[in-house]
């Protein structure tokens, strides 16, 4: 039991010291050697060893017996733990505790790179790709995630995942989207541990082009020898060009002069006006636009010339 230790019986140990803290026997930072001054009290029979985590009070302790030093095991990465001696006669009675000494397992640190190998993309649309790619973290804390862009400089990345610390390897997907359509990418997976950065090689994938998305739209400035012509077209991020198709009948006949619309992601309003028309007579007209994506056809639309108009006299 512990008590007001009398005068010539036990007296406070001098205290754990430092230096005998060679700790330092430490394995994966889950274990540590204690060690401490022999107390000055001349009945001594034993000590008793006593640790705790930070913020948690001291247990029971463990009765070491007349051991100077002694190991505790299961100790936590990154945990702080604090440790104090007592001292015991014959009688059993046990001495105040000594100071206290902490102490903090550092992370294992790895001793091998992880291995990374990149795989070729699959699930390649217009816009999207899911990038591959194997991972052995050998042994050590591991995680792992994508670079990507149009170039080797990779102005993109995905968002770190962990691996674990096994010595397998795991395979990594990563579905990504907000490519542009008919795009050349570069990508590779990266990994790291404690012991540094692992790159896998540099892999390569072309989107295929998206056709055009167009919609014929009404016919305005309507006169009797001539209209304008209008539509939309989204190119769908690929070179695309377009005209219209125009004449008596759905088999047309007629076609204005090619545009080009660049290479851009939004919809486009687009008009054509076209002239040498008769009067009072109906007209069919539709939109055809082309990329490399394809050739699209918009839906027939129809107006009427106006006619003639006669003066009065």
């Amino acid at each position: 039991m512990k008590g007001t230790i009398c005068k010539h019986l036990l007296r406070l140990l001098a205290g754990l010291v430092t230096g005998a803290f060679y700790a330092a026997t430490i394995h994966k930072g889950e274990s540590v050697t204690l060690a401490w001054d022999a107390s000055p009290s001349s009945n001594v029979a034993g000590y008793v060893l006593y640790s705790r985590q930070s913020g948690v009070a001291f247990g029971s302790g463990e009765n070491v017996g007349d051991n100077r030093t002694a190991s505790v095991s299961n100790l936590v990465d990154g945990v702080t733990y604090a440790f104090a001696v007592s001292a015991y006669n014959s009688a059993g009675t046990e001495s105040d505790l000594s100071n206290e000494l902490s102490y903090s397992p550092a992370p294992a640190t790895a001793t091998n790179l992880p291995v990374a190998a990149t795989l070729a993309a699959t699930e390649i649309t217009a816009v999207s790709a899911t990038l591959g790619g194997l991972v052995n973290p050998q042994g050590a804390a591991t995680w792992a995630w994508f670079q990507y862009g149009g170039d080797t400089n990779y102005a993109g990345f995905t968002s770190p995942r962990s691996l674990g610390s096994g010595t397998s390897a795991l395979a990594l997907n990563n579905p990504v989207s907000g490519f542009v359509p008919g795009a050349f990418y570069h990508f590779r997976i990266v990994a790291t541990n404690t012991a540094g950065v692992a790159l896998g090689s540099d892999m390569t994938f072309t989107t295929p082009a998206m056709a055009p998305t167009v919609a014929t739209q009404p016919a305005t400035s309507i006169t009797a020898k001539g209209a304008a012509l209008n539509a939309t077209i989204d190119p769908n991020g690929t070179a695309t060009t377009a005209y219209f198709e125009y004449g008596p009948s759905s088999a047309y006949g007629s076609r204005t002069p090619l545009m080009s619309l660049g290479t851009g992601t939004n919809t486009l309003p687009i008009s054509s006006s076209v002239g040498g028309l008769s009067a009072g007579f109906t007209y069919h007209f539709r939109i055809i636009a082309s990329n490399p994506g394809g050739t699209v056809l918009g839906a027939d639309s129809t107006f009427a010339t106006s006619s003639r108009h006669i003066a009065k006299k």
